[in-house]
């Protein structure tokens, strides 16, 4: 969702520190073995399945989700886990990937490295999770009329591209090469519209040789859209403030464990500035 997600649960505290290059570790208690779900085709299947574990009601357990960003079949995923975990567990989890379009063994298990997957593991603790991003609304809203996979090929029923050059070229860019405003799609990134909840953020990465709009996820077709605008201090303030509601609304007496998950993309906006989200 390009935001800042971060999840209390019942660990000593690690100096906030980035890293460019090595590993970090984490353990964390489980109920079950890791589910294994190969997303290489247009529809996805089970390596290894869900595991079948009845969950304690007086928690509120957490659904580890870990995926290849580049895969087509995310949302399918996505729905499966929901129909089958529903209320029951809170969804947490993030995109990887080595950067470019295609897809990587960029995930893991004992067994070795996955292409083009998923991993799911249910963690068994108790915790909140809080999602904010700071991308604000400045154009809209847009109907992405057709859209596939993550092309978007109509806003309004007009060529995508053409939408995107017009609303961005409005903030300043007009005549700017489509490279020049794909530079800028860090800044100004596309939301689909959520009620009472924050937007979920698609970053333009491209032109599609028939005028449409290539994006790093998926686009339902239908989904109502604003364009954003997002810079360093309202995506700072997001994430001071995810860290302050997740540590307010958790009701354990400790928190042992503290995860935080922030999209790649606040890098490239931030660059240097990075550290002071940090």
């Amino acid at each position: 969702m390009r935001g800042v997600s971060s999840i209390l649960g019942r660990c000593s505290p690690l100096s906030a520190q980035r890293r460019d290059e090595g590993v970090i570790v984490q353990s964390m208690p489980l109920a079950g073995e890791v589910a294994i779900a190969d997303l290489g085709g247009d529809t996805f299947s089970w390596t290894r399945p869900l595991p079948a574990v009845e969950l304690d009601a007086t928690k509120r357990h957490l659904l580890l989700v870990f995926v290849d960003f580049w895969t087509r079949c995310i949302p399918d995923l996505l729905d499966t886990l929901f129909d089958s975990y529903a209320g029951a567990v809170q969804y947490f989890g993030a995109g990887a990937g080595v950067g470019g379009r295609r897809t990587s063994r960029c995930l893991f298990t004992s067994e070795g490295a996955i292409e083009s997957g998923a991993l799911v593991a249910l963690v068994d603790l108790d915790g909140e999770l809080c999602l904010r991003h700071g991308w604000r609304r400045v154009h809209g809203p847009l109907v992405a009329t057709r859209t596939d996979g993550s092309d978007i090929r109509e806003l309004n029923w007009r060529p995508a591209a053409e939408v995107y050059r017009e609303v961005v070229g409005g903030f300043g860019y007009e005549g700017a090469s489509d490279e020049e405003l794909m530079g800028r799609n860090k800044r100004h990134a596309l939301a689909i519209s959520l009620e009472n909840n924050e937007d979920v953020v698609r970053d333009p990465i491209g032109f599609t040789s028939d005028g449409g709009l290539a994006c790093l996820s998926q686009v339902p077709e239908n989904s109502v859209l604003h364009v954003t605008e997002g810079d360093t201090s309202a995506l700072t303030e997001a994430a001071r403030e995810a860290m302050t509601e997740c540590a307010r609304e958790f009701s354990g007496s400790a928190a042992v464990r503290c995860l935080v998950w922030d999209c790649y993309s606040r890098t490239l906006l931030m660059k240097e500035e990075f550290e002071r989200e940090l």
